[in-house]
């Protein structure tokens, strides 16, 4: 976070007041491809090894445990993006919130998608294909279902009335409000706009929505560190930029258009003498989870990546 030092003296109600800035904002390494990266984490490098292993042994010993790990992985993904979203609004804006309003932000988001999906998977209706999505057999009972409506919406009251409060005293971050806003709807809705048959397909577009947004977020950042001569890779700079932007969305169509025909390659030989579906998320799931577990990492330590250098407003009580 970055350190502080308030200016001597008051102000009056509502005024902001500059708090100077002294410390400069560290900068983080954000992708694999930077060799700065690598050398400050070889532990995280060198522990995403165990994932494809893992996913190989899932896909081959218990094909509904690795889907079920991939369900709650992916939508705990697309919500802790959205909280590292609104920690570069409220870092951008420098206007200190209550203590607690952190807690209550976060609270209603990661807890937003689970009251009905929760539901269908202790029913039993709740399918990625033909596999149903389980828990831990502790938890599938209706009690689980009763506690995960009371948590979310005891944070969205909370969330609610402290909203109502930012408004009423001109403290109201807009586009964090608003991200927050349209994220727990969609999060919320989505898990009951289908049936058992096609619930996959209405996850999907929560992911599709969560890809565009991620793919602009990663092609900013890069911008912002090449801007800033923090880049160490040519390649990772020649996507970066408003000239590189079309290359950028370009190459990771081609990426995903080789894994395409890797699959389907493997498919067709079948080495191991699995199903379609366990090549197609053995394969795909190997680098998906590395990518979950890579930017779980930068989301928690990179916001500075994302925030220019604005001085730090605070309003008076």
């Amino acid at each position: 976070m970055l350190r502080e030092s308030r200016r001597a003296g008051t102000a009056k109600r509502g005024r902001p007041v500059d708090i100077q800035v002294d410390a400069p904002i560290k900068a983080h390494h954000a992708t694999f491809a930077d060799k700065n990266f690598r050398k400050q984490n070889p532990w995280l490098i060198a522990s995403s090894l165990l994932i494809p292993a893992g996913v190989v042994w899932l896909t081959i010993h218990s094909f509904q445990a690795l889907l079920s790990v991939f369900i709650v992985a992916a939508s705990l993904h697309v919500l802790h993006q959205c909280a590292y979203l609104t920690d570069c609004y409220r870092m951008k804006a420098g206007v200190p919130e209550r203590p607690w309003a952190r807690l209550v932000d976060y609270g209603v988001i990661f807890s937003s998608i689970y009251p009905i999906a929760l539901y269908k998977i202790v029913n039993g209706t709740f399918y990625l294909g033909d596999v149903a999505i389980v828990i831990p057999s502790l938890f599938m009972r209706m009690e689980t279902v009763y506690l995960e409506w009371l948590v979310f919406g005891a944070f969205l009251a909370a969330w609610l009335y402290k909203t109502l409060l930012e408004q009423r005293e001109g403290t109201l971050n807009g586009p964090k409000t608003l991200l927050i806003g349209v994220t727990i709807f969609f999060a919320f809705v989505v898990p009951g706009t289908a049936g058992q048959s096609r619930l996959e397909l209405a996850f999907q577009s929560m992911n599709a929505w969560h890809s565009f947004q991620y793919l602009g977020l990663v092609w900013l950042i890069n911008t912002m560190r090449m801007e800033r001569g923090q880049l160490t890779n040519k390649f990772v700079a020649r996507l970066s930029g408003s000239k590189g932007a079309k290359w950028f969305y370009a190459w990771n169509f081609a990426v995903t258009l080789v894994l395409l025909l890797v699959v389907k390659a493997v498919v067709t030989w079948d080495p191991l003498r699995l199903s379609p579906d366990q090549y197609y998320y053995m394969l795909i799931l190997s680098p998906l989870l590395i990518h979950y577990y890579f930017d779980t990492f930068v989301f928690m330590t990179s916001v500075a990546d994302l925030v220019p250098r604005l001085p730090v407003r605070t309003a008076a009580a």
